[in-house]
């Protein structure tokens, strides 16, 4: 259960050591298999100069809508020492005249 909604968890173990993939988890809602949440780290360090890196992505529904909510990663520099970056969203509108024209052009198909 992820914010009272059922979710699926996926293992995430990449077949090759690559900066691009993760090696984590995903959640998925399992109403609407949206992407709710993504934890993890790179399957392989992203540079000589970092020691690990941790993320967590979070996503929540709004309304008929899938938004990210926050991005939060923790990084162990080798020089510099750990560094913790949040970066939260909030506010969203959703614009419900360019949603009921795109809802009437999917309803004409």
């Amino acid at each position: 259960m992820v914010n009272n909604r059922r979710a699926y968890v996926i293992d995430l173990k990449p077949r090759k050591e690559s900066k691009y993939l993760i090696a984590g988890r995903i959640w998925v809602d399992a109403e609407d298999y949206a992407v709710m949440r993504v934890e993890g780290k790179p399957a392989k360090n992203p540079s000589f100069w970092t020691k690990s890196v941790h993320f967590v992505h979070e996503y929540k529904k709004n309304g008929l809508f899938w938004f990210p909510v926050s991005n939060r990663s923790e990084t162990d520099a080798r020089i510099f020492g750990r560094a913790d970056l949040v970066i939260e969203y909030f506010d969203y509108a959703v614009n419900s005249s360019a949603l009921s024209a795109s809802a009437a052009r999917e309803a004409g198909k």
